[in-house]
């Protein structure tokens, strides 16, 4: 293949490949039907939720549990009195909590006890560089 397509104003060769220098579109930049049809569909939003709303007041169940899939959060709010390791054990023994509840309030803990400990050594540090600053002078 030769470099005399540099010449060329078009920016594709008449093989449909993009000429040297000519990357293509930018990375995220949709074509013209990809960006007509976005355009169509965003039009088309007004008339949808009517539609759902609808279905939602005629009692349709799909419909209640598209919107409540969509609203609610995925997983359950826990609130616990207790978050001693002890209590999480007999709350997963009880099947109140589920196994991957438990484990996400246990690292969650993990971490709280983690940066507690962490402020802890901070403050100890402080004392200590305030110490030996007063024993220099």
């Amino acid at each position: 293949m030769t470099d005399d397509h540099r010449n060329f104003t078009v920016l594709q060769l008449p093989n449909g490949q993009f000429a040297k220098g000519n990357p293509g579109r930018q990375i995220g930049t949709k074509n013209r039907v990809s960006r007509e049809t976005l355009q169509s569909i965003f039009g088309m939003k007004d008339v949808a939720l009517e539609e759902l709303q609808n279905l939602i007041t005629q009692g349709d169940m799909r419909a209640i549990v598209f919107v409540l899939d969509r609203i609610l959060p995925s997983k359950r709010t826990v609130q616990l009195d207790d978050t001693s390791p002890a209590n999480i054990l007999d709350l997963l023994a009880s099947g109140d909590l589920a196994p991957d509840e438990a484990s996400a309030i246990a690292t969650t803990i993990a971490r709280l006890v983690d940066v507690g400990l962490v402020a802890d050594l901070e403050r100890r540090i402080s004392e200590l560089e305030t110490v030996a600053v007063a024993r220099k002078r």
